[in-house]
């Protein structure tokens, strides 16, 4: 566990340097207004939370002794099988789920694609209520979507964006102009 440690901190700290100092500084846009918050904003966030993360796990990694009793029963303890055919097989299946949800995105939409993508998903994990299984493949989506937009303003592709901006305007109409 600890050369695993190790070596994801390190690659995490690798990563999260190259997104903090080439990728989102060059290729993000500066705000549209000085009352705006900049679109590197949250990505910066987010790499910076990754970045910290990294450092205490590569330290954390560094002070555990090797082959102590502690770093044999660290995560998964005895009962860790390591990567067999089945592990591999649930691995790619996951992947091609994820593939097929992220290509159906531009055709369906957010909403629908993660829709069918959790439902998959609970039904992969054991969820066999029905109710269960639909209340949470059908309201988690549109709760997201509705989320980044009204939290963060931000579009995710899909048909219940445009119910918001409808929403908005409606909102607006009934409010009257702004002053």
């Amino acid at each position: 566990m600890r050369t695993t440690h190790l070596v994801s901190g390190i690659l995490m700290i690798v990563v999260s340097l190259f997104c903090l100092v080439y990728l989102i500084p060059f290729h993000t846009h500066p705000p549209q207004s000085d009352l705006d918050l900049a679109p590197s904003f949250i990505p910066n966030i987010a790499m910076a939370t990754c970045l910290l993360t990294a450092i205490m796990l590569t330290v954390q990694a560094f002070r555990t002794p090797q082959n102590s009793a502690v770093e044999m029963h660290d995560e998964f303890g005895e009962e860790a099988t390591g990567g067999d055919k089945r592990v591999m097989l649930n691995a790619v299946i996951w992947w091609v789920a994820a593939a097929i949800a992220g290509s159906l995105m531009n055709v369906i939409g957010f909403e629908l694609s993660m829709m069918l993508l959790l439902a998959f998903g609970l039904y992969a994990l054991g969820v066999r209520k029905l109710p269960m299984l639909l209340t949470v493949a059908i309201i988690t989506p549109i709760l997201l979507s509705l989320g980044t937009w009204y939290l963060l303003g931000v579009q995710v592709p899909g048909f219940i964006d445009e119910f918001a901006i409808q929403v908005d305007a409606i909102l607006a109409s009934i409010s009257g102009p702004a002053e």
